[in-house]
């Protein structure tokens, strides 16, 4: 674990640091990946993702000729991801990072030109289309055909937990191209216009009172053969690129669970301060979380090293997934037991604490468990392909 920084990285964190005072919306974040308010937010959020870009602090790893750097490194993005997330700015756009990858390894050069760039200005923002109602975290079994006609593909079925697809300009879709042999082996991978006739975009209201999911539905939709990233059937391998990326959001993991472990320090003063002293068992239970949030953010910095080492590991994505949801699960629910009846209040209540901040964190955790593979499915990949245990039949 290297916790020296380069002079770059260094520059780099002065660099992120500086934009962030200088140029970020004055957004309030809420937990998760959130929708937010009105046109006007949203276009300050594609202004400010596209400044990053432009300052080279993301979007660092993508080709020279599309806007990246040639001395980038992991350590690199992490801080940068590290720096933002303990800001609590907005990030970058949902999905860009995911897409362009997927784009930049499998894609054609025309591809490239027509996407990447784009993607970089705000210009085109991204949604992606994996899961279905049939087909979560088990991607082999997703129903949504495609059919080749000619220059084209006719895409019908149905995607489900699509973030920010109301607000997408084209999707990352994964659809059944064949049928034949093994479940994974007939999936292929596109890029579809969301704004062409038959798309149909529908919000799911959430538990939390917040729109940010969606199903979508295709109805004789078309996709140019063009847009086709991979060869057909190779969409598997391609969902691997993006489904790696996704996954390895380790600083703001690590970033995340820090935030609202002070948070949780904090209330714990408030309470105490209030009512002379915490109850029984409390403050040991908040030292124990303290260790947990440190494992975290240590195991986040073990991460990017062995990136930076050239030395990845395939599983610590998936391990550091599982830590954070369940460490993250386990400070939202200690602060409502800290809060009791008070914690219960939702936002826009006048008598809620922190306008609801914290039963919101508390329903928008259990979605950390699931989306991005449950938990567990994340064991259960541990299990059978890194530690070859058998399969559980």
């Amino acid at each position: 674990m290297d916790l020296e920084l380069s002079e770059q990285t260094a520059a780099l964190r002065r660099r992120t640091r500086a934009l962030i005072d200088s140029e970020a919306p004055p957004i309030r974040l809420r937990n998760g990946t959130r929708a937010l308010d009105d046109a006007e937010q949203w276009a300050a959020w594609k202004h400010w993702s596209a400044r990053l870009y432009d300052e080279q602090l993301v979007g660092r790893n993508w080709p020279v000729e599309y806007g990246g750097v040639s001395d980038s490194s992991p350590m690199d993005d992490f801080i940068v991801a590290l720096e933002i997330a303990r800001a609590r700015v907005l990030p970058h756009l949902f999905f860009a990072t995911f897409v362009a990858h997927s784009i930049i390894q499998f894609g054609t050069e025309e591809q490239k030109r027509a996407f990447l760039l784009k993607t970089r200005s705000s210009e085109i923002v991204w949604c992606q289309l994996f899961s279905e109602p049939g087909a979560g975290s088990d991607l082999g079994s997703l129903r949504t055909r495609a059919e080749r006609r000619g220059d084209v593909y006719i895409i019908n079925g149905q995607k489900v937990w699509t973030t920010q697809a109301q607000n997408a300009d084209f999707g990352f879709l994964l659809a059944r191209t064949s049928t034949e042999g093994a479940k994974h082996a007939g999936i292929t991978a596109f890029l579809i216009d969301m704004k062409q006739p038959g798309v149909v975009v529908r919000p799911i209201r959430e538990i939390t009172g917040t729109e940010d999911f969606n199903e979508v539905f295709f109805t004789d939709a078309v996709v140019p053969v063009t847009q086709r990233i991979g060869a057909e059937n190779q969409g598997w391998a391609v969902a691997q690129t993006t489904l790696a990326k996704e996954r390895i959001n380790v600083a703001s993991y690590s970033a995340s669970t820090r935030n609202a472990l002070d948070d949780l320090i904090d209330l714990a003063r408030q309470i105490k301060a209030r009512n002379g002293s915490l109850p029984d068992g409390y403050r040991h239970r908040l030292v124990s979380l303290h260790a947990a949030c440190q494992i975290v953010n240590n195991f986040g910095i073990v991460i990017a090293t062995r990136e930076q080492n050239g030395k990845p590991r395939t599983e610590d994505p998936l391990i550091m997934k599982i830590m954070f949801a369940e460490t993250n699960m386990s400070v939202a629910t200690f602060a409502l037991e800290l809060l009791a009846e008070k914690g219960l209040y939702a936002e826009g209540d006048p008598t809620a604490v922190e306008n609801g901040r914290w039963v919101d964190l508390f329903l928008y955790a259990r979605t950390y468990m699931i989306a991005g593979g449950s938990s567990e499915i994340m064991r259960n990949v541990l299990a059978e392909r890194v530690l070859a245990m058998p399969r559980d039949e």
